[in-house]
This record gives C-alpha cells, structure tokens and sequence, in this order.
C-alpha cells in the first residue's frame, strides 16, 4: 500500500495554495453538513471533493469543495426562496398597514355619509311629513351616489348634487302650486329655466362647491393610498429575475463550498446582490415615493376646513333652509316662471292636485329660529339627534395625523438601499472578516471592469401598478393649492 500512497500525497502537494483563512477539509465540510440540515436540506448532497472545479455558479476552485454540483443547485434555490422570504418580511408589514389605514378612511368617510343622510331623515320627516315621505327618492339617490363617488364610481360629485337640487326645485314647485295643473310638458320647461329662476336661491352653488372641496381630496386621498397598497401587496409574489438568485447565492452560501459557515457576507456585496434582485420593482421606487409625497401633503386638506366632516354635519339644514326660502319666495317665483314658460293652468274644480298636505310655512325670525331648533336642526346641540358628532371630526383628525406620521415610513420602500438597510450587517471592525463572494476578506469592492446583466423588462403586473400609481399622482398634482376647485 505505500508504493501507492506516495504518489498521491506528492500530487496532493503539488495543488495551489489559497490566499484564504480557510479551505475545505473533511471537518470543515462535516460544520457544513450541519447547518446544511438546519436548513431542511439533503446533508447527503454535503461531501469533501478533492477539486471544486465542477461548480458554475461559486468559485470554480482547483482545491478541494464542500459542494457538489446538486449542493450547489440545491443552495442556488434555496438562495431564491430566502429572497422571497426576505421580501415578503420587508413589504408585508407596510402592505398591512396601508390596508389597515385605507380601510379606516373608507369606513369613516361612508359611516359620516350615512350619518348625514340619517340626520336629514329625521329631521326632514318631522319638519315635512308626508311630503318628504312621498318625495324622498331623490335624497336616497344623492346621498348612495355620494357613497358611489368615495368609491371610484363614475359620477362626479358636481353632478350628483346638481341632480339633487334640479329634483328638488321641481317637485317643491309643484307641491307649492297645489291650485294648478302642472303637466309634464310644462314641467319639463321649468326644469330647463331652473339655471336662471334659481328657486332654491344661491344654496345649491354654496353646498355644492362645499362638496367639490370635500369629496375630491377625500375621494383622491383614497385613491392614492389605494395605488399604494395594492403596488406593495403585488410586490412580494414578482418574479424574481434571473440573476438574481446566483447573486444571493454567492453572497449567502459559496462560502460554504469553502468549509466556511461562520462568516456574513460583506456589507457592499449583500447590498449588491439585493439591487440584482430588485430589477423588476425598482420601477415602482420614483412613482411610489412620488405619490407617497403628495399624500403626506394632503393629509393636511383632508382634516382641515371644509372637510367630510363640516360639510356633511349640517346638510340637512341647509337643504331645507332653501326649500323654505322657495316656499316663501313661490308667488315671486311663479311669476317669474310665467314670464318663461306661459302661466300655468288654473285646476277646474279649483282642488289641489296633489293629494299630501302642503308643506309648513315656515315662521321668521325668532319664530324660525325656535321651528328649525324644534325639528332638530340644532344637530351640534340636539342629544337625541342620531349622526355625525364631534367624535367623527376627532377621529377624522386622528386618521390625517396618522397618515401625515406613517406615510413617511414607507419612502424608499423598493429601494435597494432600503433592503441592504434591513438586511444586510456592517462590515466588522478590524481585523474582522467577511465574505466577499470569493474570499474571506475584510470588505468587498466590485470588480472594476464587469459586463452589466441583462435587465428584463417589468412583468405586466408591475408595469400596471406603475401606471396606477402615475395616474394617481396626476390627480394629486392637478388639486388647487386654493379653495378654488372651479372645474371640479
């Protein structure tokens, strides 16, 4: 057996040394083989090989290996999944907590939608009666298109209260004139004359620009965190480009080939293999940071005047305030509807052609004042008044802030240097060491002359949410820095 042996420790003298700290050895790949198992993988794809020449992806050294080629496969995908798992703990969180806050804004701004609509329900039912009972469909159909808007739909809120008012005006116009027979065709004439007899006085321009400056913010604020959460909860199930996972392997587990498993990777080289993974989202970083900025911006309008709030708390006393100022201005208004339209037929039999009672007169002065206290237009004061009450304003207040505060933790989310942050330990202190992808060393510098990677296009997924989250700026951006929202 010794003729044998010689030969072979002669050849085993003769490799090329190594300028590393460590080299495979039979103990060193059996350190290997256990952190190897703990990572639920085959420890008997872990053996001691005399040239690491095989390999394709870690360094294809002449000396020995801990790495077979399946090894090296098996850590190759393994790389890959611990990116994914990285990802998802890195945006996950962020993606929960734009849901949490999106949702919160949804419920609250329906909930005081609902709020006003029950209100003037009430109220408009004791002040109106059976007049309100019998005419009350244009209310619901304002107050669920008020809802629709915060949801996206496809009406603006201009034309919902237009429509609103536009109803109003005519059925109080033929409620008022009870002596008269109002045909359709007649109707239908001051109904295109109601921009110039302005029967409700100036309170549908007021309460409608009141709505603009409200639901607009409201309904784009709602958009944008949208755009934002739905591009983060995307994110984590991107497929992950090509380059990617040899990268994450040389930065996380070629060291093992080497029988090294006590070393982190150097700070620069985990920094860069974390911006190979990050080719398919590093679209979405310039749009969703702008967008994010204008967010924060807004939430100042979204608790400010003329919010939600303010606008919606005492709608139904506006409303019935221009309908009793129509009731009182109705021998003015017929005239002038005259001069339009033709006077209106006189009933033969002199009967009121609308079976429900008229609606009440309304008194002046501190006589009005009491009715309108009386029928619970007094809603900030009313106890018993369901609604809206100075809880929604807070709660309104405590949702901007928190946005305003926790937006800005979202900035440079798919950055890579967010990632590298999270991710990704500082070179140690002299004389520590680190892996440098081939070496153990004390820091990583990129090799100076390397031929950039291919960079995939973005997957369909990602180039719609960056379209998404452009659209959504736009419609920030296009938002008057005054209280003039004319166009809206």
């Amino acid at each position: 057996m010794r003729p044998l042996l010689l030969p072979l420790l002669l050849s085993l003298l003769l490799l090329p040394v190594r300028p590393t700290d460590a080299a495979a050895t039979p103990a060193t790949c059996q350190s290997v083989s256990a952190v190897y198992a703990a990572k639920n993988l085959d420890v008997l794809q872990v053996r001691y090989q005399a040239s690491g020449s095989h390999l394709a992806v870690c360094p294809a050294r002449p000396g020995p290996s801990c790495c077979s080629r399946e090894m090296e496969t098996a850590l190759e995908n393994r790389a890959k999944t611990d990116m994914y798992q990285d990802l998802y703990q890195h945006l996950v969180p962020q993606s929960t907590s734009l849901a949490s806050l999106l949702t919160s804004f949804q419920s609250l701004a329906l909930q005081m939608v609902n709020n006003s609509y029950t209100r003037l329900d009430t109220s408009f039912k004791s002040i109106y009666g059976y007049s309100y009972i019998e005419n009350k469909q244009p209310f619901l159909q304002f107050f669920e298109g008020l809802r629709a808007y915060l949801s996206g739909g496809p009406d603006t809120v201009a034309g919902v209260a237009k429509a609103l008012f536009e109803s109003i005006s005519s059925r109080v116009y033929v409620l008022v004139m009870t002596n008269y027979d109002i045909d359709e065709a007649y109707l239908t004439c001051v109904r295109s004359r109601l921009d110039q007899l302005k029967p409700l006085g100036n309170m549908p321009e007021r309460i409608s620009q009141e709505l603009i400056r409200a639901f607009v913010p409201a309904r784009r604020f709602l958009a944008g965190l949208a755009a934002l959460q739905d591009a983060v909860q995307m994110s984590p199930a991107t497929p992950l480009p090509a380059q990617c996972q040899k990268s994450q392997l040389r930065s996380r587990y070629c060291a093992w080939c080497d029988g090294i498993t006590n070393l982190q990777p150097c700070f620069e080289l985990c920094s860069a293999s974390m911006a190979d993974c990050l080719t398919q989202l590093d679209s979405l970083a310039e749009p969703f940071d702008q967008l994010l900025d204008e967010l924060v911006k807004l939430s100042n309008k979204i608790r400010g005047p003329n919010n939600l709030y303010q606008v919606l708390e005492n709608l139904g006393l506006r409303i019935s305030a221009g309908i009793m100022d129509m009731q009182e201005r109705k021998d003015h208004i017929q005239t002038e509807v005259a001069k339009l339209c033709g006077p209106p037929k006189l009933k033969a039999n002199g009967s009121p052609s609308i079976v429900p009672p008229p609606l009440p007169r309304p008194g002046r002065g501190r006589r009005r004042r009491r009715r309108a206290s009386m029928f619970g237009w007094n809603y900030r004061n009313s106890d018993d008044a369901p609604g809206p009450s100075s809880q929604a304003q807070e709660r309104l207040d405590e949702l901007a802030l928190t946005a305003k505060r926790s937006l800005p933790a979202s900035r440079s989310l798919f950055r890579p240097s967010s990632l590298a942050k999270r991710f990704c330990k500082a070179d140690p202190a002299p004389p520590g060491r680190c892996w440098n992808g081939t070496d153990s060393a004390a820091g990583y510098t990129a090799p100076a002359s390397t031929v950039a990677s291919p960079v995939e296009p973005p997957t369909l997924a990602v180039s719609q949410r960056v379209a998404n989250l452009r659209a959504a700026h736009r419609l920030l951006a296009e938002l008057p820095k005054s209280e003039s929202f004319a166009g809206f």
